[in-house]
């Protein structure tokens, strides 16, 4: 009920105010008074996921890892562990002007596919291969690990949410 009344105020809006882009953030349920400032801070949480992915509402419920990553009050402590997998990578690339960090990227997200990353990427699929063999030796990376592949897809997460 209240996500449609949202979406009607924002449609609302976009008629009057038409080059304005306008995201809102929809909180937690909360069932007493001294729970209102958790949901207040959910749903800014909210509005900062809407606005970083395009979509003019989020709710806290429906962002899944973000939540997680939102609970976390050291921000310094979300620095490190993206430092820690992906700054090495990100200072390579911009030293010699390479994409490895978003051919790591695209990998992870397309579960290893090969094909798939050089579709995403609009690269050969050895091209790919080549930047993962590069990738796996020059980090010293076990892709074939789960473990692994969960630190690097975290830190990825980390670098979308502090917006790295």
């Amino acid at each position: 009920m209240i996500y449609n009344e949202i979406f009607s105020l924002i449609s609302t809006l976009k008629s009057s105010f038409k080059k304005m882009q306008i995201y809102a953030g929809i909180g937690s349920s909360v069932h007493t008074l001294r729970e209102i400032r958790v949901s207040y801070q959910r749903s800014l949480a909210a509005l900062v996921y809407a606005a970083n992915n395009g979509q003019e509402i989020a709710r806290f419920e429906e962002m899944g890892f973000f939540r997680i990553l939102h609970s976390v009050n050291d921000k310094n402590l979300l620095m490190a562990y993206h430092d820690e997998y992906l700054k090495n990578i990100e200072e390579y690339d911009e030293i010699h002007d390479t994409n490895y960090l978003e051919t790591l990227h695209q990998y992870l997200l397309c579960n290893g596919s090969i094909q798939h990353v050089a579709s995403n990427m609009f690269c050969h699929r050895n091209t790919i291969t080549y930047r993962m063999r590069v990738i796996e030796d020059h980090w010293d990376l076990k892709l074939d690990d789960t473990v692994e592949r969960f630190h690097l897809m975290t830190a990825f997460f980390i670098r979308d949410y502090l917006n790295l």
